[in-house]
């Protein structure tokens, strides 16, 4: 089993899961922020995500359906600065 975010990436083009479902999602953006905007968004990214995941055990659990194995990556990193135009 894929131990990081690019084995797991690899393994799904490899299984041909990742293009699999029409809606699937896979977005990234070039900003620019300030320690506030850092720290709102670290914080914010995943917040909701324990709520969905349990909420969708109790219906799994409820409904006997087959989960659906889903990997969500969002990245947030500082990159490096970009040369200065001459």
């Amino acid at each position: 089993m894929a131990s990081t975010l690019y084995e797991r990436i690899a393994e799904a083009i490899g299984a041909g899961t990742i293009d699999i479902r029409p809606d699937r999602h896979f977005t990234w953006i070039d900003a620019h922020f300030d320690q506030q905007a850092w720290d709102e968004t670290i914080a914010e990214l995943f917040a909701r995500l324990p709520d969905r995941m349990a909420q969708a055990a109790v219906r799994l659990a409820e409904s006997g359906e087959e989960s659906i194995r889903v990997t969500v990556a969002l990245a947030c990193f500082e990159s490096p600065k970009l040369p200065l135009a001459e």
